[in-house]
């Protein structure tokens, strides 16, 4: 068999596997949030402004800014919440200037969405030691 037939067929093969991941994955949006201040997510560096907030399945959130200009995709991990005790909000880590998306609370599934520590985050963690927390509620 051919090296450039291999490869076809390798790349028809992958290109079957993400269209199934991808038909079985619901996507649901779940938040619209303005945050006022420039904002980091995993690697993304973000601009202050208005976003809509995603659930890929159950261990992604993307955020996407209301003109589509911006798209950021942060791993998460998911846990409940008790009646009663959340709300829906953004939680950011912050280094002096420097606001890291750190959780995403949900009141429609009563869920706390924990973002995974960036390299970015762990050297500032590193550098400048505790940081602050920033919080905005979201009001529907």
């Amino acid at each position: 068999m051919k090296p450039q037939t291999i490869v076809t067929l390798l790349f028809l093969f992958v290109l079957g596997i993400s269209a199934t991941f991808f038909a079985q994955t619901q996507i649901t949006r779940i938040l619209d949030v303005t945050v006022p201040f420039d904002f980091v997510v995993g690697s993304q560096h973000l601009a202050a402004g208005p976003y809509q907030i995603f659930h890929i399945g159950s261990q992604l959130i993307l955020l996407q800014s209301k003109d589509g200009k911006s798209i950021a995709i942060a791993p998460v991990m998911v846990s409940s919440t008790r009646p009663g005790k959340s709300y829906s909000k953004l939680v950011f880590n912050r280094y002096g200037d420097i606001y890291i998306l750190s959780q995403v609370w949900t009141d429609d599934d009563m869920q706390m969405h924990q973002c995974y520590r960036s390299a970015e985050e762990k050297v500032l963690a590193t550098r400048m030691g505790k940081s602050a927390t920033q919080t905005i509620s979201v009001n529907r």
